[in-house]
């Protein structure tokens, strides 16, 4: 659900100049997160610890909403979609329409 929708997220977001490794940085969390995710979730798992990792995931989703919501404020019209009318919950659903031309 996220992969389509990531790459041109972060290209809309980032600038020219460091474009590159905005990408790059996107795709170490990613690496990352694929390799330390199945190893922590069987390690508390099996160690009797499944109440933490749903805890963890939890919180991990809590604090990357607080995260978007306070980032959010610090997007220009044109990174919000704003230009296009698309604001909120319309530009998250297509993040990618902001970089396309709508006819009026």
């Amino acid at each position: 659900m996220l992969a389509p929708t990531l790459t041109p997220l972060v290209n809309s977001l980032a600038g020219e100049r460091v474009r590159g490794r905005a990408n790059a940085m996107s795709t170490v969390t990613f690496s990352l997160a694929f390799v330390a995710s199945p190893a922590l979730s069987t390690g508390l798992i099996s160690a009797g610890l499944a109440a933490g990792w749903i805890g963890l995931l939890c919180a991990g989703c809590l604090g990357t909403a607080l995260l978007g919501l306070r980032l959010g404020g610090q997007l220009t019209p044109e990174q919000d979609g704003a230009a296009l009318g698309m604001t909120g919950w319309k530009a998250l659903a297509c993040p990618w329409s902001a970089d396309m031309k709508v006819a009026a």
